[in-house]
């Protein structure tokens, strides 16, 4: 009986391959690694540059002085609009020059003050400098002063950083969006003008003059209007109330009506209450989307007022 041999399986030795060259190794699906040493860097974004503010030392709002001349005047068109008489259309000019900041007068009837020494020619700005905006009899301390505030620029660049990567995430999240933002656009209640004005037919064809008035409150919820004057109206008069912003365009009508009177004698002044009795739907709207509700100013104390 023959006994059936194993056919002898030759060894696999590698060194008998033959070599295959480099550009044929991708038609094998080799997939050749790259390291990291050989990548392209990234640069890194350098955080774009805070620019200088100018602080309204009555409202603590802050201007921020841009990479071109900043204007303030009494002209709309300004950077910084004051509507004032005593200050003229294009009255102080803030600007930067070889990485230095300037303020200088534009030859204003009333001056341009800097740290209360009028000024002429360009002077050059430091941490904390005031400004001061038209002195006369009636404003003997400016109609406006503005301090004048440099910024640490990496660190509030970071700061805006963390809080966009902050906003980026809850927005993703569904937890703000557009609310927020619409909310960060409104325009302070503080910073309107208010003006009132009888509102009969005798007031229509005299063409009275408005009076401009200091409102210390105002809630369309509870209908309650507060504002001081000097010249007191009558109880039950009816009054048409303006209220007033270069971003709003036309002014917001309220008619109110007087309910009582407090005359504050060491100040000569009268604190109105009032009843609103009518807001247009349209005026109503554009309060409610464009006017954000905010501590007025006592102009007794210069404080906010809750």
């Amino acid at each position: 009986m023959v006994s059936k041999q194993k056919p002898e399986i030759p060894e696999n030795n590698d060194d008998d391959l033959p070599e295959l060259p480099d550009d044929e190794s991708d038609d094998l699906g080799l997939m050749q690694l790259e390291k990291f040493a050989d990548l392209p860097e990234t640069e890194e974004s350098v955080p774009e540059q805070v620019r200088p503010v100018l602080e309204d030392s009555r409202t603590m709002r802050k201007y921020q002085v841009p990479t071109y001349p900043m204007f303030i005047g009494r002209d709309k068109k300004n950077a910084i609009c004051i509507l004032e008489s005593a200050v003229s259309r294009r009255h102080t000019k803030v600007f930067e020059r070889d990485n230095m900041f300037y303020v200088q007068d534009m030859g204003s009837m009333n001056g341009t003050y800097l740290n209360d020494k009028r000024i002429l020619d360009p002077v050059a700005l430091k941490e904390g400098d005031r400004i001061k905006i038209a002195i006369t009899k009636v404003f003997p301390r400016g109609v406006r002063e503005f301090v004048f505030h440099t910024v640490d620029t990496a660190a509030v660049a970071k700061e805006q950083k963390e809080q966009s990567e902050r906003e980026a995430v809850l927005k993703q999240a569904g937890i703000i969006g557009e609310k927020m933002d619409s909310e960060r656009r409104k325009i302070m209640l503080r910073h309107c003008v208010f003006k009132v004005a009888r509102n009969d037919l005798m007031t229509v064809l005299m063409t009275e003059t408005p009076r401009r008035v200091a409102v210390t409150k105002l809630d369309l919820a509870t209908k309650v209007l507060s504002f001081q004057a000097l010249l007191p109206f009558k109880i039950k008069d009816n009054l048409s109330l303006s209220v007033e912003h270069p971003r709003l365009g036309d002014a917001l009508r309220i008619s109110v009506r007087v309910v009582n009177i407090v005359a504050m004698s060491s100040y000569g002044i009268y604190e109105h209450q009032n009843e609103i009795l009518k807001i247009s739907d349209k005026h109503k709207q554009i309060y409610d989307t464009t006017i954000k509700a905010s501590p007025m100013i006592c102009y007794l104390t210069s404080q906010f007022k809750e």
